[in-house]
């Protein structure tokens, strides 16, 4: 997500390069992932591809390796301040990680005040304690605490992060050979997957950042291949390509597991590859203005919709007890609820849930990612010489 978030671009002998394709396929993995977040008795929850759809967050740390790699490889190689690259980061995926933490911390104390009926658990309870407000501020929750404390998704944001600060000095005391240890780096860490953390690929405490930097160092090599190794394929045999990659994609996250899931990055990678290219017919679908909207607000939806969520269960709670008739929640365990009492009024549900997301994601987008990123930009890059690379400013956020 960068700058206009949803514009991912690359300056090739002065060419300005757009990779809109990869754009809309990041927006369409991040309503994935909330459609995962959101139990239902639902047909949608309950197909195997949005059962698994937690695997879409590794072509997230792919996708930022190459777009890091576009944007910031050569730049790092070449002396380009660390601390300046780290602060524009910040200043690009903390102030929305920032916000949604701050709404769910003023939630979880009107509960404590005014409602705590509705929340249906004690506050400042579990996993929203208030000791793990301070780990996510710092981003260290993945290390200490709880991962999934408080806005779910950031644990994502925080072993990024800290992924962000390998691959820089990585880049600083490698220079331009850097790339040559994505390979060991991405082997090493598929093998201590394998070995040690029983949920092999989906974990989130410190695991995840050997995750990340798997994914991460995949990308990153995408990047090398795509500039070092020209490809030209006509129009059918790109959309041939583009079709089979991405059947075979929807299949393998449908159906894999176990040891089979570590496979899943370098699936992505291969997706990313071929998608770049943007010369099928899949990729310019993928232009639909709707489509490259959602890419846009990728971000804001991946940061947002759980506290959506959260709320739009807070909400049916609230008129199943007034009407005193349950008829859309089903009690799960772990304080969990299921939304809905047949598959269709799910579905509907869901739906609903996604349109509010993209409405509160729009929001998130024009109030605080954008003004958040320019003021980082202004703070770090005022008065210094204009970057050399365009894309500086069109980084996304994962």
């Amino acid at each position: 997500m960068g700058d206009g978030l949803g514009t991912i671009t690359m300056n090739d002998m002065q060419t300005r390069h757009r990779f809109e394709s990869l754009d809309a396929i990041r927006g369409i993995c991040a309503c994935m992932v909330a459609l995962y977040h959101f139990h239902t008795m639902g047909w949608i929850n309950n197909a195997p591809l949005i059962q698994h759809a937690a695997l879409f967050v590794d072509f997230f740390f792919v996708l930022s390796g190459f777009v890091i790699a576009v944007s910031y490889g050569d730049k790092l190689a070449q002396g380009y301040s660390t601390i300046q690259f780290l602060g524009l980061r910040l200043g690009r995926v903390y102030p929305l990680h920032f916000a949604a933490l701050l709404l769910l911390v003023a939630t979880e104390v009107a509960f404590a005040v005014l409602a705590p009926h509705i929340a249906d658990r004690a506050p400042f309870a579990g996993e929203n304690s208030p000791v793990d407000i301070l780990y996510n501020l710092g981003l260290i929750q993945i290390f200490v605490g709880d991962p999934l404390s408080w806005n779910m998704p950031s644990w994502s944001i925080a072993a990024e992060f800290w992924t962000y600060v390998a691959f820089a000095l990585l880049w600083r005391l490698a220079g331009r050979r850097a790339w040559l240890a994505t390979i060991p780096i991405a082997v090493i860490g598929l093998g201590l997957l394998a070995i040690f953390p029983v949920q092999h690929l989906v974990v989130f405490q410190a695991w995840s950042v050997v995750r990340c930097l798997v994914g991460f160092s995949l990308g990153v090599l995408a990047y090398e291949i795509y500039r070092r190794v020209p490809v030209s394929l006509n129009e059918s045999a790109s959309t041939a390509l583009e079709v089979g990659v991405t059947i075979t994609l929807a299949a393998f996250v449908s159906y894999a597991h176990g040891l089979l899931m570590l496979a899943t990055p370098v699936l992505f990678m291969g997706a990313v590859l071929v998608f770049a290219a943007q010369r099928g017919l899949l990729s310019r679908m993928l232009l639909w203005r709707p489509l490259q909207f959602v890419g846009e607000l990728s971000y804001s939806i991946y940061m947002l919709h759980y506290f959506v969520q959260l709320r739009l269960v807070n909400s049916l709670t609230l008129i199943e007890r007034l009407l005193h008739h349950r008829f859309a929640l089903i009690a799960r365990n772990a304080g969990r609820n299921q939304v809905g009492l047949s598959p269709a009024f799910g579905d509907a549900m869901s739906l609903v849930m996604l349109t509010v997301v993209v409405i509160f994601a729009w929001a998130g987008f024009k109030w605080i990612e954008q003004p958040g990123r320019k003021w980082s930009r202004r703070m770090i890059l005022d008065g210094q010489a204009k970057p050399v690379l365009a894309t500086e400013r069109e980084a996304p956020a994962f």
